[in-house]
Formats: C-alpha cells, sequence, structure tokens
C-alpha cells in the first residue's frame, strides 16, 4: 500500500506500452489519414468532421493534414498552438485516433513485461482485502488524454473483488486523477454502454463528445482550474524520474 502521498505524472510513454501513439507516430497516422491505403478516407473524413462540417465533404480535413504536414511541427498541439483555427478539427482527429486505440485486449490480455507498469502499481495498491484499500494518498498528473489507466484498474478490481462496477468505481475515486489536457470523456463512466464507454469503437458522436474534452496548448493555460490543481501538487512535491515516468513524494 502507498502510505505516504505521492504524485505520480505520466507522459506520452506511459500509455505507449498499451497501444496508444507517441507524438511522433501520431504525427504519421494524421498525415496517413490522407493516403488511400490501410484507412478508408471517405469513411474516416466522415467520422472525424460529421456534424462539425455537414456539407464539406473533405476539404477541412485536407486543408489541416496539408497544413500541419508542410509546417514541420512535431506535435500536433503546438501545431495547434501556432494555427488555433484548427483547433476543431485538429480535436477532432486527436479524438478518432486514440478512441482507434482504445483496445481492451492491450490492457489485460497481454504478456507481463518490463514495460506493464499498470500491473506494477497495482501491486502498489491493492490490498488482501477490499476493505483495507485505501487510494486517497496517490495522486496521478496525466498529460495523456487516454483512459487506460482508469479502465484498467476498473476491470482488474471488479474481476478481483467480485464487486460490482458502482461498488469499484466508488472505491477508485479515492484515487486523484487530473487529465491536465483533458482527455476522451468521463473516466470512470457510470455505465458500460453510454457514450463515455471504453473500447466501444469510432463513431461520429462519439467523436463529437470526445472532442470536447480535449484542450490543446495554450488553451486556458493559466486559468484553467485542472492546470491549477495540477500545478498545486507539483509544486509541493520532489521527484525522480522513472521509466518514463515520474514519482514524487510529498516532503
Amino acid at each position: 500500500m502507498i502510505k505516504k502521498k505521492t504524485v505520480l505524472v505520466v507522459g506520452a510513454g506511459g500509455s505507449a506500452p498499451y497501444g496508444y501513439p507517441v507524438g511522433s507516430v501520431l504525427r504519421k497516422r494524421i498525415f496517413s489519414l490522407s493516403e488511400y491505403g490501410r484507412f478508408s478516407f471517405v469513411r474516416e473524413a466522415g467520422l472525424i468532421q460529421a456534424s462539425s462540417y455537414p456539407y464539406a465533404r473533405d476539404e477541412p480535413l485536407i486543408a489541416f493534414i496539408n497544413a500541419f504536414q508542410g509546417s514541420q511541427t512535431e506535435s500536433i498541439d503546438t501545431f495547434l498552438a501556432h494555427r488555433p483555427e484548427f483547433a476543431d478539427i485538429g480535436k477532432r482527429v486527436i479524438a478518432a485516433l486514440l478512441l482507434e486505440s482504445e483496445i481492451r485486449e492491450n490492457l489485460i490480455e497481454r504478456e507481463p513485461a518490463e514495460d506493464h507498469w499498470y500491473q506494477y502499481l497495482l501491486r502498489h495498491i491493492a490490498e488482501e482485502y477490499w476493505a483495507d484499500i485505501n487510494l486517497g494518498h496517490l495522486t496521478v498528473v496525466t498529460f495523456n488524454y487516454d483512459r487506460s489507466l482508469e479502465h484498467y484498474l476498473l476491470r482488474v478490481f471488479m474481476d478481483r473483488y467480485g464487486k460490482s462496477r458502482k461498488e469499484t468505481i466508488d472505491k477508485l475515486r479515492q484515487l486523484r486523477i487530473i487529465h491536465a489536457y483533458g482527455s476522451l470523456g468521463a473516466p470512470f463512466p457510470e455505465t458500460a454502454t453510454g457514450i463515455d464507454e471504453f473500447g466501444a469503437g469510432v463513431t461520429s458522436e462519439r467523436v463529437d463528445h470526445a472532442a470536447q474534452f480535449i484542450r490543446v496548448i495554450p488553451e486556458g493555460r493559466n486559468e484553467d482550474p485542472t492546470l491549477i490543481e495540477a500545478r498545486h501538487f507539483l509544486c509541493k512535491q520532489i521527484g525522480w524520474l522513472f521509466l518514463g515516468l515520474v514519482l514524487i513524494e510529498q516532503i
């Protein structure tokens, strides 16, 4: 059990072992959307643009991809900070590609490996008895949009302790998880059939919904309450680097 107040800071490398693209891979996937190959571009354009551009067909998406590629910017977030006119379509692209990466099997049905840090964390927060679990000392500050950690803990705790979804969510809410730049939706959706459901596939409705929760640099950088909360925890801590993550214990 983690008994000292601890902050875990997670960057892009933290989600990579579970099938999510790091920045350079996401960039390549965005460029591939304009190619007639692995994807059906007509389908992808429709899913990404949907209700935001009902009559524009593929022009906004193509304009965004061409500008991003031509800018030679390494990060999609940095590009959108320079070109805010593409923020809406850019968020929809990010949402679509990350929703596509929500694959339950990547979290559970995998061989233990050195980079399976969710399992490593589990060993330090799970207890023999359900009543003994106390997650109140742990805070996670993540700069990723995905909700894979939340879904992993929800699924594992339900199976390990035989608890209902509601009971498990109530327990996991002891754990403070701060998505500094937003997420793809509710981290712990109350039902497994709603629009926030993890791994439910890519639909225009889900892309539309997820894009609303994504923030890009520098949106609300100074006054955003989530970033203020993240800074509050980080400023009181000291830390060290561990496998692409930062584990920080309170002084």
